[in-house]
């Protein structure tokens, strides 16, 4: 499911990126790859603030609904 489809503090694990190489290249170097936890902190309607390892980054609407994860429980 895209990650843009869960709600705010929601930690999630990274099950595939699509879209063209660019794209997943730009991902990985943010530190986005498969099998990546990360944490929902924010959607201010625009973009979405992900919590990934201590550092915060923000991924326009377009970027983030490209991340398919599923949920991390407990």
């Amino acid at each position: 499911m895209p990650v843009t489809l869960f709600s705010e503090c929601d930690s999630v694990r990274v099950t595939m990126i699509k879209g063209n190489d660019q794209i997943r290249k730009h991902l990985s170097n943010l530190g986005i790859v498969k099998g990546k936890e990360m944490t929902l902190q924010r959607f201010d309607g625009v973009n979405y603030i992900f919590l990934i390892e201590g550092n915060k980054i923000a991924l326009a609407k377009d970027i983030a609904k490209r991340i398919i994860v599923e949920e991390v429980v407990g």
